[in-house]
């Protein structure tokens, strides 16, 4: 794997840590076999320079072969089996099929994750799930072909890059290093010597980083970082395998998953941020056990040509992105079986841990100066969060997952320049490169698909706004933000609710906290009545039927339309009827 360079900028070497073979099982056509249908990798992003580098960026998807302008994160490279000749002749069962092509497990947005500032010698690893074809697009053909061959199963590539802030700006496209990888869909047998759990397999266990059992009734907090362990689990005879990386002689591989069946796991409720454990492989001939202690890798290769057995643990470590949410892991090994052939654990599915998030004990509310306005008023929006005394500090800088507020401009509004701003107590930590204050500003004009840390020259086009804060909340610390818009005049809006959601996140994630304010239009037009007793009940006051006093009368705005009082319609005022009955 060659890690490129941009000439001119600081750079960062990156590697792309995997296997080079993917699982489809053997039966894909009919499938008798539970069998993976994803893989995860884990990319090393490094700062091998005598000066940090700062505002990194990482990301996966297609760089293009380095094309600046054509970096598209989350959309990985296409083979085209209609128009690639060479596609054609390399796999005659995909030929005119359609595209081929990885896809990503989760949302866009995890495909560009912050990691701030590179010191020296300082390396981050981040990893990423992704799901890839098992048959045809027809569904007819397995993707590897004819079972007898090797040469004609599919291959796929990904890249990997990190990038710096370009005049400010998020830019994908400004590469300082980047990793091409390629995976082949091989045809893979499930084998029962190989197991992930009992009664020879991994024992796995739920805790936190202290080794306090966590479960659905004692739940982790968003922002906590807990240990998904299996201790034990049994890699069989890892024997031969591919000749991967053109050493003319078989890798002697394994690799570890912490994830198989995409359906069971929602990266948008934990993300895998370290591995860990240890290979403990026996040996033939009286050689000694090979063990190996390992962190951050999944992927072994060139181990033991000797081996008649091994065995192993492994802890995956996740955060909890937010809460109340549930899902499980579904781990398995890939592991040589025999020349030019792979297997996978045939007690596939019998381990799936789950992993559980309750609520967050964080306090979150946001409020607005002014219930109702007319256009051309200004609007002012404060946020306010605070981590209880005796929480543990919040946020998770180092994984580059601080506590990050989200707000979107509301329609029919602009954002009035230099009103940004944002208070918290705590230190700033060296992993960011702050603008001098608590928290970093970050400014976007396309709806949140990039940003900026420059306030743009015209306020009326910031559609989004950011505050990162750039340290650990604290246990009984408050954070504070605040921002300033002006309704437009005349208003552009579709709807009189001027209304709009902040949120708290731990970096790119999705919020674990959500509040919402809003501000009614006020225009030229009133609205009264008369509340009277209809003695005739004919509907119309008639002359010799009386007003009622003192009854509320109260409006509301029917958001939806539907004609009833819903939670959620906001009351817009609440009058008491004179003596006469009228109420205005």
């Amino acid at each position: 794997m060659l890690a490129l360079a941009t000439p001119g900028r600081a750079q960062i070497d990156v590697e792309i840590v995997a296997g080079d073979n993917i699982i489809v099982d053997s039966n894909v056509l009919s499938p008798s076999t539970y069998a993976p249908e994803t893989f995860t990798v884990q990319v090393t992003y490094c700062n091998n320079t005598a000066a940090p580098i700062n505002d990194v960026y990482a990301h996966i998807g297609n760089i293009d072969d380095g094309g600046a302008t054509a970096a598209t994160p989350g959309t990985y490279p296409v083979r085209d089996s209609d128009a690639d000749a060479a596609f054609q002749a390399e796999s005659p069962h995909l030929a005119n099929t359609g595209d081929y092509f990885i896809t990503h497990a989760a949302v866009q947005a995890d495909t560009t994750r912050y990691i701030g500032t590179l010191n020296p010698g300082q390396c981050v690893t981040l990893y990423w799930m992704m799901c890839y074809p098992k048959l045809s697009n027809t569904g007819t053909e397995p993707v590897w072909g004819e079972s007898r061959l090797d040469n004609d199963d599919l291959w796929l590539e990904l890249d990997a890059w990190a990038s710096q802030l370009d005049a400010g700006t998020i830019n994908p496209g400004n590469s300082v290093g980047e990793d091409t990888h390629e995976v082949t869909m091989r045809r893979s047998i499930g084998a029962m010597a190989n197991k992930v759990s009992g009664p020879t397999g991994a024992v796995w266990t739920v805790t936190d980083l202290n080794g306090n059992p966590l479960d659905a009734g004692t739940p982790a907090k968003p922002g906590q970082v807990i240990k998904v362990c299996g201790t034990g689990f049994n890699l069989g005879v890892d024997n031969k395998g591919y000749d991967s990386d053109g050493n003319f002689a078989p890798d002697y591989a394994v690799w570890l998953q912490p994830v198989g069946d995409k359906n069971l796991y929602d990266p948008l409720c934990f993300r895998l941020v370290r591995t860990e454990g240890q290979l403990r492989i026996s040996r033939s001939g009286g050689n000694p056990t090979y063990v190996l202690d390992f962190v951050d890798q999944t992927y072994f290769t060139d181990l033991p040509n000797d081996t008649n057995g091994g065995v192993g643990d492994v802890c995956y470590h996740l955060v909890a992105m937010t809460g109340p949410c549930s899902m499980a892991l579904s781990p398995y090994q890939m592991v040589a079986s025999g020349a030019d052939n792979e297997k996978f654990n045939g007690d596939f599915g019998a381990a799936s841990p789950g992993v559980d998030t309750g609520e967050s004990p964080v306090t979150f509310s946001k409020s607005v100066d002014l219930d109702s306005a007319a256009a051309g008023t200004a609007l002012t929006y404060d946020i306010l969060f605070t981590n209880p005394a005796g929480e543990d500090p919040l946020g998770l800088p180092e994984y580059g997952m601080p506590l990050v507020v989200n707000e979107q401009i509301p329609a029919g509004t602009s954002y009035v320049a230099g009103s940004a701003e944002g208070i918290v107590a705590g230190e700033t930590t060296a992993n960011y490169n702050d603008s001098g204050g608590f928290m970093d500003v970050l400014y976007s004009t396309d709806d949140g698909l990039s940003y900026t840390n420059t306030e743009p020259g015209d306020p009326t086009q910031v559609t989004h706004i950011q505050w990162w804060l750039d340290s650990k909340l604290q246990g009984g610390d408050s954070a504070f933000v605040q921002f300033q818009v002006a309704i437009d005049d005349p208003f552009s809006g579709s709807s009189p609710l001027i209304e709009n959601t902040a949120g708290l996140s731990f970096g790119d994630g999705p919020p674990f906290r959500e509040d919402q304010a809003g501000t009614l239009l006020t225009g030229n037009n009133s609205l009264g009545g008369t509340v009277w007793k209809d003695s005739d009940r004919d509907g119309t006051l008639n002359g010799g039927e009386t007003g009622i006093q003192d009854v509320q009368v109260s409006l509301y705005f029917d958001v939806d339309g539907d004609g009833v009082i819903d939670e959620g319609d906001p009351l817009i005022a609440t009058r008491d009827t004179a003596a006469d009955g009228t109420y205005s």
